[in-house]
């Protein structure tokens, strides 16, 4: 192949990359924040570790061990959370399923779901808006951390210590 052609077929691929680069999206007011949870914990089997509270956005996560709680605003909406690697899922109603097992992981996309993350080794990526509470105890060893809409990593809240636990995403709503 000549070196031309080569130049003619990247400029040809970048082009498109470059021009959309180029444009600036307008900001509303329906800009979406972000949470990121690493490894969190809670020993108290009792208290969820992550409550995403009607989060309109997408949802994605894993737990190395515990349950997963999913409330569907609106079961008509034909959104339907994906969740694998559950030992057991139990159907309360049309509107609220339990996950419960070793390595859970969750896709929640195109609707406004409630989550509650129970257990041990918690990850979770979220876009959107929503409010979410963050619990750990002060018997839990290794809390995890997070953040929210980019700022630094923080050590997961314990509100028994007066920690402030329930956020607004976005962080300037």
């Amino acid at each position: 192949m000549s070196r031309a052609f080569l130049v003619a077929v990247l400029i040809c691929l970048l082009a498109p990359a470059a021009a959309l680069a180029g444009s600036s999206p307008t900001p509303t007011s329906t800009d979406d924040g972000t949470l990121v949870v690493k490894n969190a914990t809670n020993d108290d089997k009792r208290t969820s570790v992550v409550t995403l509270t009607r989060f309109d956005g997408a949802i994605v996560g894993q737990i190395d061990a515990g349950r997963l709680v999913v409330t569907d605003a609106d079961p008509t909406d034909d959104t339907v959370p994906v969740v694998t690697g559950a030992e057991s899922e139990h159907v309360v109603n049309d509107r609220v399923t339990i996950y419960s097992g070793t390595d859970i992981r969750f896709r929640a996309v195109g609707g406004v779901f409630t989550l509650k993350i129970y257990g041990r080794g918690v990850d979770v990526n979220a876009v959107g808006r929503g409010t979410v509470t963050l619990t750990s105890s002060f018997t839990t060893l290794k809390r995890g951390q997070y953040s929210i809409d980019g700022a630094a990593f923080a050590p997961l809240p314990i509100p028994d210590l007066g920690d402030e636990s329930t956020f607004t995403i976005p962080s300037g709503d």
